[in-house]
């Protein structure tokens, strides 16, 4: 029987793009990190300060209390909102250390979506440049 799709014997690895990427244990690693470190330094300090801010409005007046269930729905929101911006601040800090995996399929996609290439991430220039008022040409200093 005739092979109808001849790139299908083939096997090449997804990109993270895929659906089916498979993480490397050192990707793993680093996402199941970046979670618990989202978790303790952002998203449960700013949920429990965003709670208590409208458990605080909410007595004081500034939010109208719930018949049925008091100031609680108000408050489950504002943590909720908290909890929520937090793990949204902690995204850049994790792509950044996705990006620093030498052998990272995942990381050299974010490298290249952030215009980093792979030599030049998280260092500054070597050389400076000088450029004077009224000449167009910069001055380069190695």
């Amino acid at each position: 029987m005739a092979n109808l799709f001849p790139g299908a014997q083939q096997q090449q690895k997804p990109s993270p793009d895929s659906l089916f990427y498979q993480f490397s244990p050192e990707e793993t690693r680093v996402m199941k990190e970046c979670n618990t470190e989202s978790f303790f330094q952002r998203s449960l300090p700013l949920s429990l300060i965003t709670g208590a801010v409208s458990y605080a409005a909410v007595n004081a007046g500034y939010l109208k209390r719930s018949l049925k269930w008091g100031p609680w729905p108000k408050v489950a929101f504002g943590s909720l909102f908290g909890y929520l911006i937090g793990k949204y601040s902690y995204q850049t800090k994790c792509a950044e250390k996705l990006m620093q995996l030498p052998n990272s399929e995942l990381g050299r996609v974010l490298r290249e979506r952030s215009g980093k290439a792979s030599g030049e991430l998280f260092q500054g220039s070597a050389s400076l440049t000088n450029v004077t008022p009224g000449n167009d040409t910069p001055n380069t200093y190695d």
